[in-house]
């Protein structure tokens, strides 16, 4: 579902399962070869840049046993308002991104972060600068 204007570069896929939703809020936009897979919902607010190569994944594919029981092997992906993805970034299952979060390069982004405003990157992404904003 689009909420106002989106703009889908050249190579963008998108792969939807189990009843999952992907939504986009107002001035989106997805750079070149970005990578959708949803087995839950991909939630994303207004104002968002991603650059290109950025895979979501909301699920591991397949499942892992332990002698006490299955893991969980998918959750929603949910991004806040003004966050700008720089390009080859990979967003996994669980992941959580506040309002005006920069990704930097290259990062690996596996876990949740509730700090807006902030520069989040490396493998795995940890937060690298707080209190920043940015425009186009």
């Amino acid at each position: 579902m689009v909420e106002g204007k989106a703009r889908f570069a050249q190579g963008v896929r998108i792969w939807m399962e189990n009843g999952s939703k992907l939504q986009v809020g107002d001035n989106f936009y997805a750079n070149v070869n970005c990578f959708f897979r949803a087995y839950d919902d991909i939630i994303i607010g207004k104002d968002v840049l991603l650059g290109w190569n950025i895979a979501f994944n909301t699920s591991d594919g397949h499942s892992i046993i332990y002698a006490d029981g299955e893991a969980e092997n998918h959750q929603s992906i949910h991004v806040g308002e003004h966050v700008w993805i720089a390009s080859d970034v990979t967003l996994s299952k669980g992941v959580c991104l506040p309002d005006g979060t920069i990704v930097a390069q290259r990062s690996l982004v596996c876990s949740q972060f509730s700090q807006p405003m902030t520069v989040i990157g490396g493998i795995p992404a940890k937060i690298l600068k707080k209190e920043v904003n940015w425009k186009i």
